[in-house]
């Protein structure tokens, strides 16, 4: 069985230029910050095809994937071909710990595919918290999300189909 790290890596050219072009253009971003969201939400695919626990995006992760599941042809032979299992999107059952399921995972199950913050956290996420923790925070074990979150939680999760 892959590893997260090795399916990551076959599948982060996958990136379809329609697909990139509709998320910049209903997100009101460039092709470089879809392109950015786009390769995170591979690697939120790869953690829920791969992992036990049920998962949940952050809103600019989530964006990108929304663009992916509408495009419903492309996004099941991802899956299927890719993941080797259907990823579905549903509603949350328990946000928060879903969230930091995956904020915990993503940290660390791609040691060779740096992560893009930005993306996954926001400002006071952090048990270390603070405006330079985003930017400035070096080490995967500070990440530990709080109870208090700056912005709402995506209304959907995944899980995988066996």
């Amino acid at each position: 069985m892959k590893t997260p790290q090795e399916l990551y890596e076959e599948v982060r050219t996958f990136q379809p230029a329609e697909i990139l072009q509709y998320l910049a253009d209903k997100e009101s971003i460039s092709l470089t910050d879809a392109t950015e969201r786009w390769d995170e939400m591979l690697k939120f695919l790869v953690l829920c095809a791969t992992s036990e626990k049920v998962h949940a995006p952050s809103e600019a992760v989530d964006a990108a994937w929304h663009a992916f599941v509408l495009h419903t042809e492309q996004y099941e032979a991802f899956c299927l071909t890719h993941l080797g299992r259907f990823v579905h999107h549903r509603p949350k059952v328990q946000p928060f710990e879903e969230f930091a399921n995956s904020v915990e995972e993503i940290f660390t199950v791609f040691p060779n595919s740096p992560v893009r913050k930005h993306l996954w956290l926001a400002v006071g996420d952090c048990e270390d918290g603070g405006s330079q923790c985003v930017a400035n925070c070096a080490e995967v074990g500070c990440h530990r999300v709080v109870a208090q979150r700056a912005f709402a939680l995506p209304s959907l999760v995944a899980v995988s189909a066996h």
